[in-house]
């Protein structure tokens, strides 16, 4: 054996891949395999070696692929996918594999940057010892039930667009139809209107509580907080919640918040305007009385100047942060003010203790002190 020194024995892989990567005997090779209507679409000419594998890493050593890229007759991008089994016992998912492996070979052309999909032309070489080869190359027939596996393949898949759906048609899709009508309807319609609508089906549609409460907060949150004018939420929803009583304590919690959210913005908002506005005529103040004092010391021309440039920076800065402080302290006090009138007002309501103290934030202490 001393003739086989310093030779390195091929194996399948490497004989497999000697060969076709030889651009004329590739060419050869698919004049030769390729169904004769597919190899009338594609141009052998322009047949070009791809790099890279798209075999599943635990499969490798039983499985080598390689990958062409190839013009059809029209001029669109198209590839050749030629796959050898190793194995000596065929594999019964061979054609699900050759699917997915293609499939593979689409996603990597769509991350090039492409925007439509290439046709693989998948091609099987086997050396197996079971001769024939045993099984069948459509994938279909890897499934349990072929024939609907066919049918639900080779057809668009359903869709369902609730952005054309008829009310009529919604109204018969019963527990559904709540769910449909929100989604279709929350970035087109008045939330106001579509609640209202929501509170038809929600008597008749025979719903979850779970699922009723979380269509009206999403249609609250969402629909409410950007097409609605804040000032007609909270009526609105105490009309609601007459319509629908059993929901009546997750509408005034609802409210509550409202309320809540807008004190305490509303408060921020104006000390901020408020501490700016007292800090500028402060920071003023301050600037021209450092300003002479300055200005006495270094020469009064350039101590003036001086003065009032360090002054107004200074007293601005120190103006805006009091005032802010202060502004918000005072409509802090305000709005908690609010929050408690509106805590009586929904235990007036008859709205349970442990909801309103859950809904405002406020204690049990302080709603249970005398009211002044």
């Amino acid at each position: 054996m001393d003739n086989e020194k310093g030779h390195n024995r091929p194996g399948h892989d490497g004989l497999f891949k000697l060969f076709l990567r030889e651009p004329a005997t590739a060419r050869d090779f698919l004049a030769a395999h390729l169904p004769q209507d597919i190899r009338a679409r594609v141009r052998l000419d322009t047949l070009k070696l791809e790099p890279g594998s798209f075999v599943d890493q635990k499969l490798r050593e039983l499985h080598s692929d390689v990958l062409y890229s190839v013009e059809t007759a029209e001029g669109d991008a198209g590839y050749i996918y030629c796959l050898v089994e190793h194995q000596s016992t065929a594999d019964r998912m061979m054609a699900w594999r050759m699917m997915r492996y293609s499939m593979a070979v689409m996603d990597s052309h769509l991350k090039k940057g492409n925007e439509t999909l290439p046709v693989v032309v998948p091609l099987l070489f086997y050396q197996g010892t079971v001769r024939p080869y045993p099984y069948s190359t459509d994938w279909i027939d890897c499934f349990d039930s072929p024939a609907l596996a066919r049918e639900v393949y080779s057809r668009p898949w359903p869709l369902v667009d609730v952005s054309v759906m008829e009310d009529s048609d919604l109204q018969s899709h019963r527990r559904m139809a709540l769910l449909e009508l929100v989604q279709r309807d929350i970035r087109h319609r008045d939330a106001a209107s579509l609640l209202r609508d929501a509170v038809q089906l929600i008597r008749l549609a025979g719903n979850t509580r779970e699922q009723v409460e979380a269509v009206l907060c999403y249609i609250i949150y969402n629909g409410m907080n950007s097409g609605m004018p804040r000032e007609s939420i909270t009526p609105f929803l105490y009309e609601l919640a007459g319509e629908i009583p059993e929901y009546k304590e997750l509408i005034m919690g609802t409210i509550a918040q409202q309320l809540e959210e807008d004190g305490i913005q509303q408060g921020i908002q104006q000390g901020i305007q408020q501490g700016i506005q007292q800090g500028i005529e402060q920071g003023i103040e301050q600037g021209i009385e450092q300003g002479i004092e300055q200005g006495i010391e270094q020469g009064i021309q350039q101590g003036i100047q001086q003065g009032i440039e360090q002054g107004i920076e200074q007293g601005i800065e120190q103006g805006i942060q009091q005032g802010i402080e202060q502004g918000i302290e005072q409509e802090r006090l305000v709005a908690q003010r609010k929050l408690l009138e509106t805590a009586y007002a929904l235990l007036d309501n008859g709205v349970s203790l442990d909801v309103v103290i859950k809904s405002t934030g406020l204690s049990r202490e302080t709603l249970e002190q005398p009211r002044h």
